[in-house]
């Protein structure tokens, strides 16, 4: 079921694609890779080759190459039973197509980190790094390691968490189809920990993808405080799948960390006042 659930929204996807190439959307960039422009919506930039659509991405195992120092996980397409209703599967077709967007945002995410890493270094803090849905049991429960471990390392000196739990943030996006979820993992000491955890949801014309919450572990990891950057690229990657023209960061905790990204403050057309926002605008092409 799973595997037809997630055959399905690839194909979709494909054919998006297709019926974009016979309309004349379709552009070749220099490096091979197709820009599709919906004259409907806002500009979407699928950034992959339609045969690339419904190919497995499989990283090299060379140690040498480090090409498996990033994971993504492939259970995007798929709620596990323990939350979700009847057979467990992503049984309506809108949620599998959004879930399939999620899925190319993280695998361009890895590759994206990859490149940079092996250029920059610090590969040791990356190690064995996990980049999943927050939903499900592979390779961690994230609600159950948030909720009993995260707390161990509240107080005045770190963080006291949200009004909320992230049990019941997660339950409360789940009705938004398109809705923008992310755990990062990664396994210290042959123990999966979850480090990082974020949520957001795109606008009603998905002009503004906005995260809404962002928290990280304060126990030890590899990664500890970089958290920041797979997340904001997972988003980026996202909101330029949507077509969205900005990434939007709600109420940021320290805003100095995310202009280090490029975000800049922003007044928000659609609050009163304008909000407390950063922002950051999408580029195509």
């Amino acid at each position: 079921m799973r595997v037809a659930i997630r055959a399905r929204a690839e194909m979709r996807l494909a054919e998006e694609y297709d019926a974009a190439q016979e309309r004349g959307e379709v552009r070749t960039q220099a490096d091979n890779q197709h820009v599709v422009s919906d004259n409907k919506l806002s500009p979407q930039d699928l950034g992959i080759r339609r045969d690339e659509i419904l190919a497995p991405v499989a990283f090299a195992t060379s140690p040498r190459s480090w090409a498996a120092l990033l994971n993504f996980g492939r259970r995007v397409l798929y709620y596990t039973t323990d939350i979700s209703e009847g057979d467990g599967a992503v049984s309506d077709e809108s949620k599998a197509y959004y879930y399939a967007l999620q899925n190319v945002a993280r695998e361009r995410t890895a590759a994206s980190l990859n490149r940079r890493l092996l250029k920059s270094g610090g590969i040791q803090r990356w190690d064995k790094l996990t980049l999943c849905s927050i939903i499900g049991s592979d390779p961690g429960d994230a609600l159950k390691f948030a909720e009993e471990e995260w707390r161990k390392h509240y107080g005045p000196a770190t963080h006291n968490g949200f009004s909320r739990t992230w049990e019941q943030l997660t339950y409360k996006s789940l009705n938004d189809t398109d809705h923008f979820n992310l755990a990062v993992w990664q396994k210290v000491d042959e123990k999966q920990v979850l480090v990082a955890l974020a949520l957001g949801a795109p606008s009603n014309r998905r002009k503004y993808l906005t995260i809404k919450w962002i928290e990280r572990y304060f126990g030890h990891s590899y990664l500890a405080g970089r958290a920041l950057w797979p997340i904001l690229t997972c988003a980026e990657e996202y909101a330029r799948l949507l077509g969205s023209e900005k990434v939007l960061i709600k109420d940021p905790v320290d805003p100095s960390k995310y202009e280090r990204y490029g975000y800049e403050q922003f007044a928000h057309p659609g609050v009163r006042l304008g909000g407390n926002y950063y922002g950051k605008d999408m580029t195509y092409g």
